[in-house]
């Protein structure tokens, strides 16, 4: 017995011994990198052993490192993101992606506002964030203002008239100031204040927020009365290295509702209202219209209609005349076809360098837009049309 026992106890030993070599065998450290859904590294992210107070973050490029063994977890969490849980098998390099957390982020429950926070609770229908990429991004926008029509509850964005390069009229609060004060928004562009926000390339905008609550004027003073616009642009890039990044659209505008003109019909019914008013005098307004220059006008259609170009010159007796007292015009033009184009051309072009060196980050971007009218340029002096 004495013999067995002084036999098992080495061997027990050895078995032990394998086993504790075994165990210290399956722990060794593992490397990873973490990446966005869109395949940015993520810094920050925090990488934890369930269970264990190991723990660590990646560095600028998305790549962590940890002590683990065989058959533990861990557990990758990053603000923003939805949690991830993988369970080490092996002690291969892991690639890890986060997806967006389709649900709000902890921190869409504190706002930003100026340069204090609220409560989200506190300011719900006060502050809107507007989505950049749903309301600016691939669209044929002339400029910020019109991309955010009907973009923002409570915003109002109208064009007052169909001038190429008008700017457009954002209220937040209602149209109507004081006496002597202005109903305009106040726009701030980075925390500086722009008078127009045409100033603004819409391609380089990261974030627009709109503070509807009348309590913005504690924050930036009696301007922030009707409204606040806060612009952020792009910043440089977080990881290493150089982004050149090219964005473009072409677009044809042309008139919503085909314009018809009368013609020698239109001139008849002008003097057939005139009659029926039993107005004194010829009818008409610049161009006076009687019985006489309307038959000269059939005359006119039927002789130089075809061969008498709309952009060639006014001639006395041939397309008006005077009879001492008025002026009567018997040309026939169509004032539509003359000045209105039939489609007009509108193009845009994004160039953007975005990256980041040392501790220098940089966003340089330059925009061209190149946006053509309806109207046909104005004639010269000797291409006048009748009126």
């Amino acid at each position: 017995m004495k013999r067995f026992i002084s036999l098992f106890v080495p061997l027990l030993i050895i078995v032990l011994s394998l086993i504790s070599m075994n165990i210290e065998a399956q722990t060794s450290a593992i490397t990873g990198t973490v990446l966005s859904d869109d395949g940015t590294p993520l810094s920050g992210v925090t990488i934890a052993v369930k269970g264990k107070p190991q723990a660590t973050t990646t560095n600028n490029n998305g790549v962590f490192t940890i002590i683990v063994s065989i058959g533990e977890s861990l557990e990758v969490s990053y603000v923003g993101y939805q949690p991830q849980t993988f369970i080490i098998n092996n002690f291969n390099s892991l690639q890890i992606t986060l997806s967006k957390s389709a649900e709000k982020s902890q921190l869409d429950e504190v706002v930003v506002v100026g340069y204090g926070t609220q409560r989200k609770s506190n300011v719900t229908g006060a502050v809107t964030s507007v989505d950049i990429d749903k309301t600016l991004g691939s669209r044929p926008i002339a400029d910020v203002g019109r991309g955010l029509q009907g973009a923002v509850p409570g915003l109002s964005v109208r064009v007052p008239s169909g001038e190429v390069g008008s700017d457009p009229l954002i209220r937040i609060r209602g149209f109507v100031g004081s006496i002597a004060g202005s109903s305009l928004p106040l726009i701030l562009v980075n925390n500086v204040e722009i008078p127009s926000i045409q100033m603004i390339n819409p391609n380089d905008i990261e974030e627009i927020t709109i503070l509807k609550d009348a309590s913005a004027t504690s924050i930036y003073g009696a301007k922030a009365a009707f409204g606040v616009i806060l612009i952020t642009t792009k910043k440089g890039s977080k990881v290493q290295g150089n982004k050149l990044s090219y964005s473009g659209n072409f677009s044809w505008q042309d008139p919503a509702k085909k314009l018809e003109i009368a013609g020698i019909d239109g001139l008849q019914y002008t003097l057939d209202a005139h009659k029926n008013m039993k107005a004194s005098g010829p009818a008409g307004g610049f161009w006076r219209i009687s019985e006489e220059s309307l038959q000269k006008a059939r005359e006119w259609d039927a002789k130089y209609g075809s061969t008498v170009g709309k952009f060639d010159p006014v001639v006395y007796n041939r397309d008006w005349y005077w009879d001492g007292t008025d002026k009567y015009g018997i040309r026939i033009y169509d004032p539509i076809d003359a000045m209105v184009k039939k489609n007009a051309f509108t193009q845009n072009h994004n160039l953007s360098l975005n990256g980041k060196s040392g501790n220098t980050m940089y966003n340089v971007g330059l925009g061209y837009l190149n946006q053509q009218g309806m109207m046909k340029l104005m004639m010269t002096s000797h291409d006048i049309l009748p009126i």
